[in-house]
């Protein structure tokens, strides 16, 4: 964790601690964004409010363009996407916590400051989440950051509370209010403004095949078995590597449709970013079938990012892709997997 002076910290809890008092959470509901865009980076960070139900109270930051729409998707979904989707977004956040919830290290930071809190949902957490890692305590800049955040938010929350228009649908195309920051004689000067909606960025996934992938797995007879396939995050086994942020590994699973007997397994990491991930799904399922010595008729998905990957390998090979919301086989053999690696291997929670 890199070194944040005092008074920097000290800044981030007073701010948090105006937030706290005016409660936005008891009228705002996560789906009214916000736009403040650091005044150094330029990021957007989009804001959202949690907490209207009283189960996570945060400010929460999500950087980019890229977690904008990410967000926007979950929201969408209408409760169908995994709850472990939110961390595939890139954000940073101050939330409220029981004291047990807390780190050593926000400890030991509350005791330098001399700061006291008591009660349930009371102290002041701060946290960074990149896609797919360990949600993880914030660097310099994201103090920097999160700082200007909750700052802005203070301004927006009191307004939105006389004025429930000033924070449009974004499920209808938006428009954004953005906060942004001029520079002035005397430091910041904040200006407002109404913003079209982004359009969702194109993710750059690149599968890298080889001929000769595509020629060894065609070589192979085609079955008329069906085949489940799922890429899924494993919460019960994350790892911590030395000088590298904790990530959760995404098992790669491949079960016969008929029998639920596990015809291939990979464990792939989220680093660098989750389309290097995603890109590597469509070799390491090509080798796979190759070891395999069959080509499925019919590859059975239920996510978008799973049926684009199959699409892409039906490109390759004559296989079906079947978009369905249920891999009932599948399902049973990742239990049991997260079943060993959570509780029958060091290093699960």
């Amino acid at each position: 964790m890199a070194a944040v002076n005092s008074e920097a910290w000290r800044t981030l809890y007073q701010r948090a601690m105006r937030i706290k008092e005016l409660a936005p959470w008891t009228w705002m509901a996560e789906d009214e964004l916000f736009g403040i865009e650091d005044p150094e980076s330029k990021t957007p960070a989009y804001v959202s409010i949690s907490g209207a139900l009283g189960e996570h109270v945060a400010v929460i930051a999500y950087l980019g363009d890229v977690a904008l729409h990410r967000f926007l998707h979950v929201q969408a979904s209408e409760g169908e996407a995994r709850a472990e989707t939110i961390l595939e977004i890139r954000q940073i956040q101050a939330s409220f916590e029981d004291r047990e919830y807390l780190k050593a290290e926000d400890h030991r930071i509350i005791r330098e400051l001399d700061l006291k809190f008591r009660g349930s949902q009371a102290w002041p957490c701060f946290r960074s989440t990149h896609p797919g890692c360990v949600p993880w305590f914030l660097d310099g800049d994201e103090v920097r950051m999160m700082t200007h955040v909750l700052e802005q938010t203070e301004m927006v929350v009191i307004r939105a509370k006389g004025n429930r228009a000033l924070l449009p649908s974004l499920a209808d195309g938006g428009p954004l209010l953005v906060r942004r920051a001029e520079t002035a004689k005397a430091g910041l000067s904040w200006v407002e403004e109404m913003r079209s909606l982004p359009p969702a960025p194109t993710l750059p996934i690149t599968t890298r095949v080889s001929e000769d992938m595509i020629r060894r797995a065609l070589r192979h007879p085609r079955a008329k078995d069906a085949v489940e396939l799922d890429l899924v995050m494993m919460l019960d086994a994350s790892v911590h590597e030395k000088n590298q942020r904790p990530y959760f590994p995404y098992a790669l699973m491949l079960v016969d449709g008929g029998s639920g007997v596990v015809l291939a397994f990979d464990l792939l990491s989220p680093l660098p970013s989750l389309e290097e991930m995603w890109g590597a799904v469509v070799p390491a399922l090509l080798s796979r079938l190759d070891g395999i010595g069959f080509i499925p008729s019919t590859i059975r998905v239920r996510t978008d990012i799973m049926e684009f990957l199959m699409k892409k390998l039906a490109e390759f090979l004559p296989v079906k892709v079947n978009r369905t919301k249920t891999l009932p086989k599948l399902d049973v053999a990742m239990r049991e997997l997260q079943a060993y690696m959570g509780h029958g291997r060091p290093g699960g929670r």
